[in-house]
């Protein structure tokens, strides 16, 4: 982690291609983030942008996320993600907590993590699917490639719902490719 008080602000342009094996999404945008270290092990991050699914019917979203992410050591951590995501005929909140995740160095450029989280969502409007709260635990685990200091690739694995061991339908499971460019 950074010194304690350091605040960074950049623009992140991000494209999540989402296979989930019952669907395909994209999810693309441009966030403005703003960081920094309250504590040595201790640092917040705030997010504000728009974003879309590029699908026929997808409008246009607007994304506030807000971070916490407390180290244990240089490898563990537990973080919270909130997240509203709002378009034009419905608003999704979302909280996604880890009580621990792990990140490991594979060299210069990769590294490897891993993360198992609970995860809340309330839903309204046309997206909701008659349901208003629905609750998960799930995990995933991935790669990332540094490309450089402002780019960065990643895949990954995740399993959405643990709870339900029976259910090991191709809707509970996904990969996702991740690419992020820092300006």
């Amino acid at each position: 982690m950074g010194q304690t008080g350091e605040l960074k602000t950049n623009l992140t342009a991000f494209s999540y291609q989402t296979m989930d094996f019952s669907k395909k999404s994209n999810y693309t945008g441009v966030t403005i983030n703003c960081q920094g270290n309250v504590a040595p092990s201790l640092s917040l991050k705030g997010e504000f942008g728009i974003a879309t699914g590029f699908e026929a019917g997808n409008d246009l979203d607007i994304v506030v996320r807000g971070y916490g992410k407390h180290k244990y050591n240089n490898n563990l951590n537990q973080n919270i993600r909130l997240q509203a995501i709002g378009g034009e005929d419905y608003t999704s909140f979302q909280i996604r907590y880890s009580p621990i995740s792990c990140e490991f160095d594979l060299g210069k450029n990769f590294n490897a993590y891993g993360n198992i989280h609970y995860k809340g969502q309330f839903n309204t409007g046309k997206k909701n699917e008659g349901k208003t709260w629905v609750n998960s635990v799930g995990c995933f685990v991935g790669t990332t490639y540094k490309v450089n200091e402002n780019v960065s690739f990643s895949l990954e694995g995740e399993r959405y719902n643990l709870q339900n061991f029976k259910d090991n339908n191709t809707k509970n499971w996904g990969v996702n490719a991740i690419l992020n460019v820092r300006f």
